[in-house]
């Protein structure tokens, strides 16, 4: 089963949300030893768990024309 869709339909049209009760995934950097060891304060974005949270949210993918992805 993609994506919780019994059609097996991909995300690439896909733009609900991943449903709450999914937990995120845990990455093995240690963000509070990268912040004491930066110099300059700065504010990090985790990307990686935004795009855990929306179907359609991958970097590799920028859109759609025609029905073809333009990177496949």
């Amino acid at each position: 089963m993609d994506w919780f869709d019994l059609n097996g339909i991909k995300c690439a049209l896909d733009t609900t949300p991943i449903p709450k009760n999914i937990s995120h995934l845990e990455v093995e950097t240690d963000r509070r030893l990268l912040v004491m060891a930066m110099k300059v304060p700065v504010f990090l974005v985790n990307l990686t768990t935004l795009s855990e949270y929306q179907k359609n949210a991958h970097t590799s993918i920028y859109t759609i024309r025609q029905g073809k992805l333009l990177n496949p």
